[in-house]
């Protein structure tokens, strides 16, 4: 008898803990991010989303893009970047690559999504939150005319 009391009187606080506070369901995730200085989510209850149509936005990045410069340059873009609570977009890159190896062309694409595109911010239990968010964007050169 008394040794199952002195199982409830030590266990019981601990039971407690655990059914209150490590039954309690996470509904987003995140993490504190470096570059921003900020917490953001990655696993929002509600992702980020464009105001604009993508279509109409990436039409307008790419006849504003300058492709002048013959460089070579890859074909598909996964860009990474972070929209604050307000809607903007605070910290840009190409997944996989270093600022100082960006061409010339990948950093104008990243400047052009920057500069030419609204948010509305992720939310997280009713609050709008940062969050990070990937835009795979498919780039395919138009083939030389030979005239």
């Amino acid at each position: 008898m008394l040794t199952s009391n002195v199982f409830y009187v030590y266990h019981l606080p601990f039971l407690i803990v655990i059914v209150f506070f490590g039954c309690k369901k996470q509904t987003c995730e995140g993490r504190m991010d470096l570059k921003t200085l900020s917490y953001v989510y990655s696993h929002p209850d509600t992702p980020p989303q464009m105001k604009e149509d993508i279509e109409v936005v990436l039409e307008l990045i790419f006849k504003k893009a300058d492709f002048s410069l013959n460089e070579a340059y890859q074909s598909t873009f996964l860009l990474e970047f972070v929209i604050n609570t307000e809607g903007q977009i605070i910290q840009t890159s190409i997944k996989g690559k270093r600022k100082s190896h960006l061409s010339y062309f990948e950093r104008q694409l990243l400047n052009l999504v920057k500069n030419n595109t609204t948010w509305k911010p992720a939310i997280c239990n009713g609050k709008p939150v940062a969050a990070y968010f990937l835009l795979p964007i498919r780039f395919k050169p138009e083939e030389p005319v030979i005239e």
